[in-house]
């Protein structure tokens, strides 16, 4: 049994309101983003879609902690090490890399999983494929380590709780508490337990405005 979760959109307001739905599944395997899948499904809110990030000077200008983390706001992640030339974003499998061409898949938006909480499902600021998703830490068999990458939105799911900490540098990121690690050497990312290599990835929070209002609905 698990709660599946469908995104739908209001027009205003701050409150974000979570509402389980339980129902049963056979499928233990998160469905990629290429398809329809069992994503979210999700409606066309009224407000502004996410704005789309731009390349160049504003990822290299980007420094240290930038903004802080809050609900209802969007933003790009850069990594400190990379002096902020690279972002993580969306790769076309669903997986989440660093990039130095940062566009929309880049953009994401912390959504609190409890009012005024400091956990959130790191929520895509955009729709992909039709559908909103969630980063969520996956087994990776051949690299040994976990990765991140985009599944349904389920507040249930501990390994789609994503916290923020202050860093010598820039934000740690970490996700069911274990840190979020960029492999500077070929984009990728993983998730390492906390205390092996720590302070090895810190991230510069850029806002990017205005996130779109959802809630998370049966």
């Amino acid at each position: 049994m698990f709660a599946m979760v469908k995104i739908g959109a209001i027009a205003g307001g701050c409150a974000i309101a979570l509402s389980l739905a339980a129902c049963s599944s056979s499928d233990s395997e998160a469905q990629p983003a290429t398809g329809a899948g069992s994503a979210a499904a999700a409606t066309t809110a009224a407000s502004a879609p996410a704005t789309a990030v731009s390349t160049g000077a504003e990822g290299a200008a980007a420094s240290g902690f930038g903004a802080d983390i809050r609900d209802g706001r969007q933003f790009t992640f850069t990594t400190v090490q990379s002096g902020g030339k690279k972002a993580l974003t969306v790769s076309a499998d669903g997986v989440l890399v660093v990039t130095e061409q940062p566009d929309e898949r880049s953009v994401f938006a912390p959504l609190a999983i409890k009012a005024g909480g400091d956990e959130y499902l790191m929520r895509t600021a955009t729709k992909i494929d039709g559908y909103w998703y969630c980063l969520s830490r996956e087994e990776d068999a051949a690299a040994q380590l976990d990765r991140l990458k985009i599944t349904d939105c389920e507040p249930n799911e501990t390994k789609e709780h994503f916290t923020f900490e202050k860093g010598p540098d820039g934000w740690y990121m970490k996700v069911d508490l274990d840190l979020v690690f960029a492999d500077a050497a070929d984009g990728k990312i993983f998730v390492q337990p906390a205390g092996e290599g720590d302070g090895l990835s810190t991230f510069t929070a850029i806002d990017k405005g205005e996130a779109e209002k959802v809630t998370l609905t049966d």
